[in-house]
């Protein structure tokens, strides 16, 4: 009686050793769990902060298009008639697509941009500006404008290029009550504003820095008139 009563506590003794390590083995696999989750969403939220940045009130976000990283932002935008102010159809979705990050682009920019009418005039001075990211430059500043409702008008600064391509003669002078942008190449980057006509002056073949400096600098402006309205 006395072995038996040995060999069944030894046996219970066993048991709760073997409940015990379970027990330890389960937190454990319930802790890493936990923690792996917990890693999960840290991650998840940093690598979301990464996709996504705020620039003087703008928010971007990273998007990829193929191997080519581009950097997206939206808003809604109104036609207004220019003469009576007054509103005009729905508001349509304007979708900018930038090559560069926009918190890197320390091109200068000499005064506001505005525009202020519903044809612009878009002049290249084609001198220096035979680039191979020319075309891209040019029709994503095209495609930010159209979709904000304005009307396009390609033309030349140089006289001799205008008889060449059958193009009308632009510049600063020859339409003073509407919108002007003269892209021309320089020693040096920046964008300089004389009343109605803006001048983007490119360096090193760099087109893309000083259009995009322009699109974007152009909504903050925007943003900043309404604000204050």
């Amino acid at each position: 009686m006395v072995e038996k009563k040995k060999e069944l506590e030894k046996k219970e003794t066993k048991e709760d050793n073997k409940n015990s390590s379970s027990g330890k083995e389960l937190y454990w696999v319930l802790g890493i769990m936990v923690g792996l989750i917990a890693v999960f969403l840290i991650s998840s939220y940093y690598f979301q902060g990464q996709q996504n940045f705020e620039y003087h009130g703008l928010d971007f976000s990273k998007q990829m298009l193929g191997e080519i990283q581009l950097y997206e932002y939206h808003y809604f935008s109104n036609s207004v008639n220019r003469i009576t102010g007054q509103v005009i159809g729905e508001p349509r979705l304007v979708k900018v697509y930038l090559r560069g990050d926009p918190r890197k682009n320390d091109v200068p920019v000499d005064g506001k941009i505005n525009i202020v009418s519903d044809t612009v005039y878009v002049s290249i001075n084609g001198t220096g500006l035979d680039c191979e990211d020319s075309n891209i430059a040019l029709a994503g500043l095209s495609s930010f404008l159209t979709q904000n409702g304005v009307h396009l008008q390609g033309a030349v600064v140089d006289s001799e290029e205008a008889l060449e391509y059958d193009l009308e003669q632009v510049t600063c002078e020859t339409y003073p009550d509407s919108t002007v942008i003269v892209v021309q190449s320089g020693d040096k980057p920046f964008i300089q504003t004389k009343n109605n006509c803006y001048i983007l002056q490119i360096s090193d073949c760099d087109v893309l820095s000083t259009t995009e400096k322009f699109i974007v600098q152009s909504i903050i402006d925007a943003r900043e008139r309404a604000q204050q309205s």
